[in-house]
């Protein structure tokens, strides 16, 4: 699922991190996320690549911004209990390093 997304990203040439877009370790947390969410997509038996990427798309398209990405929890989690809903910020896509502490 990652290598799609990342393919798909560079295709449209969207910007890397280092030109202030989504970088490739958000990328994987993304992904991460959204095998997460959807247990069904890691089952055994092959999953078509256009299914994991309607998935993966369906899932992002319909967040809006008080949501946080967070491979921690295992599931979205609101931007308010984690105590990052500002109103000087505007909303946007949240993604919740793993590997910092909340």
């Amino acid at each position: 699922l990652l290598r799609l997304v990342k393919l798909w990203a560079k295709r449209r040439a969207l910007p890397d991190g280092t030109k202030g877009g989504i970088n490739s370790y958000a990328w994987s947390v993304l992904a991460i996320q959204c095998m997460q969410c959807y247990p069904q997509l890691s089952r055994p038996s092959p999953v078509p690549v256009f299914e994991l990427l309607l998935v993966f798309f369906g899932m992002y398209s319909r967040l809006c911004g008080n949501h946080v990405v967070s491979v921690r929890a295992g599931h979205l989690v609101d931007k308010q209990e984690k105590g990052w809903l500002r109103d000087d910020v505007p909303a946007g896509l949240a993604i919740e390093d793993p590997n910092e502490p909340s």
